[in-house]
């Protein structure tokens, strides 16, 4: 059967279902021999929502487990097959393992956690219940493992379930077992989400250190997550952990998809037609040093549904932590989050240490750009290492994220200005297309004057502006690629509005802050005149309709603001 028949997987992460029913698979199995051949002892990949992680982990449980008759059939025809029969031969269920996911263990409170997780190891205990009956089990260990099986063990037990579990099966089969943790960190987003966050961490440094810390009877540990959740030490004492993060330049193309992959997707599926549309809704991530990767879940449903290009990841992925820190810190966050949705890029030095109970306190750029990066928000677009650090040039990856974005500040907006206008980017977006000023220049006005009146842009007003402008302008990145700052004739515009289709009529934005020495008795009309009269002359002499004369766009719309307190004025030049 041609890939191009081949069933879309949507929502199934169990390697054996999509190998047995001839579902489309994108060959990663060459990681299991990289991660074998590790001398880590315990590897941590930490990767968005949606990006295989699961999958590449059911993968991994098929083909070391020993517990399974034979997973030969399942990687006939697959890379590691093909291309290293020998060590299939030598490794292929060949040794016991534990799969644990966390991805539906939610720590809303202390009793339903227990109860939960209760339930979930009797689950994992009961595909080993032939320990009960083996020789090597002793009375007492039989006693602690009935209890775990009825689902009726304390928190103390709890904590030791999985390093009492992995002693049980090397005795029994005199093999040291894996141990696979997918979606590690969850317990531990929901209790922050929830407010338990301290009694979580407890829980799980016991649960984590017990299993994997020093554990004698482990072979290898693999555990998956989106972040590194080093400050509250639950990897303290895990000197062989190999964290692989999407900056690390080890396993940078076994989540998701490449960039050859994608070229060979839609020429398989007879779409490479759209190849650049699909790199603009869905464009990569650079994972490790320039890798492109892209998500899997976005891509896939593309296919699945009429290559409808639409926010897929929008709907999947949690977005309670990114946008409840944004909510708590708006106003430190809100002009770097601008900067980004105007598509500029942000140059940091990332988090290393993620400590979530001080995200809520004192979250920083850093600390909250840290966290969209890992999340899946924003990629890195450059690496520099200066003053003994790395630094990092981040940006908004594509459009279906830009929408992501677009809906939280129009949350934001609605909470701080909730007497605006309902659809107010639609409103907006209309007037420009229709080229008429006059309905854009009142909503715009009654937008600035409503979030004026709530934050205070008096240190640097002309920056400011600038970027709440061009953020909010950019909710019209479907219609217009927005520009902020960029090169164009002889210097650089402020905002330039390029539209996707030639038919619409281009902007050219010049924003000027009105700064008077002395605070005037009554409102200056004459200086901001002049400000708005020397903006329109530095777009002409500058020549920053350059851009739009290239792109065969006839009609450009000059436009020229100047802020003064909570109003703004306009003047255009057709």
């Amino acid at each position: 059967m041609t890939t191009e028949k081949r069933p879309i997987p949507i929502g199934l992460d169990d390697f054996k279902q999509i190998r047995e029913n001839n579902y489309f698979y994108i060959d990663k199995t060459f990681l299991i021999k990289e991660i074998l051949s590790s001398g880590s002892s315990v590897t941590l990949f930490t990767r968005p929502r949606r990006f295989g992680k699961t999958m590449n982990m059911s993968m991994l449980q098929y083909f070391l487990d020993c517990n399974i008759p034979s997973s030969k059939a399942l990687f006939e025809g697959l890379k590691i097959a093909q291309e290293h029969a020998g060590f299939c031969s030598q490794h292929m269920n060949k040794c016991p393992v534990i799969f644990v996911s966390f991805k539906d263990i939610l720590y809303e409170n202390k009793v339903d956690f227990y109860l939960k997780l209760n339930n979930y190891i009797s689950n994992i205990y009961n595909k080993f219940r032939y320990l009960l009956d083996s020789k090597t089990t002793s009375p007492e260990q039989r006693e602690w493992f009935s209890t775990l099986l009825a689902g009726k063990a304390d928190a103390s037990l709890l904590e030791v379930s999985l390093m009492r579990l992995t002693m049980l099966l090397e005795q029994h089969h005199g093999v040291k077992p894996f141990l696979l943790i997918d979606e590690y960190d969850v317990p531990i987003h929901s209790a922050f989400h929830n407010g338990q966050y301290e009694d979580c961490i407890k829980f799980m440094k016991v649960l984590y250190g017990s299993a994997l810390k020093g554990n004698t009877h482990l072979n290898k540990g693999v555990m998956t997550g989106i972040l590194r959740v080093a400050k509250e030490s639950i990897f303290s004492g895990l000197n062989h952990l190999d964290v692989a993060s999407v900056v690390s330049y080890n396993y940078p193309n076994f989540f998701g998809i490449t960039e050859q992959e994608l070229k060979n997707l839609l020429v398989d599926y007879r779409v490479e037609s759209q190849c650049e549309s699909v790199k603009n809704w869905y464009n990569g991530y650079q994972f490790g040093q320039n890798t492109t990767i892209y998500n899997p879940w976005s891509i896939l449903n593309w296919l699945h549904n009429g290559h409808q290009f639409n926010p897929y990841w929008l709907n999947t992925s949690s977005n309670d932590l990114v946008r409840s820190l944004f909510f708590a810190h708006k106003e430190k966050l809100q002009e770097i989050i601008f900067k980004l949705l105007s598509g500029e890029n942000v140059k940091i030095r990332l988090s290393e240490d993620l400590h979530f109970p001080s995200l809520q306190t004192n979250c920083s750029n850093e600390d909250y750009l840290t966290l969209l990066l890992h999340s899946g928000y924003l990629t890195t677009r450059n690496e520099e290492f200066l003053q003994n650090r790395y630094w990092y040039t981040l940006s908004i990856p594509n459009e279906e994220i830009r929408i992501i974005f677009s809906d939280m500040m129009d949350m934001w907006l609605k909470q701080i200005a909730p007497n605006l206008q309902e659809n107010m980017s639609l409103i907006i977006l209309n007037s420009l297309r229709n080229n008429d000023l006059k309905t854009f220049e009142t909503h715009f006005s009654n937008v600035v004057l409503q979030v004026m009146s709530y934050h205070d842009f008096a240190e640097q007003p002309e920056n400011a502006f600038h970027c709440f402008t061009a953020g909010f302008l950019s909710w019209l990145s479907h219609e217009y690629e927005v520009r902020s700052n960029r090169e164009t004739g002889e210097g650089r515009a402020d905002i330039l509005l390029l539209p996707k289709n030639n038919s619409l009529p281009g902007y050219v934005f010049e924003l000027k802050a009105y700064r008077p020495k002395k605070e005037p008795k009554k409102l200056p009309l004459a200086g901001i005149k002049n400000k708005l009269n020397l903006a329109l002359k530095q777009i002409e002499e500058k020549n920053y309709e350059a851009e739009f004369k290239s792109r065969n766009i006839a009609k450009v719309t000059k436009i020229a603001m100047v802020f003064y307190k909570k109003k703004v004025w306009f003047k255009t030049n057709s």
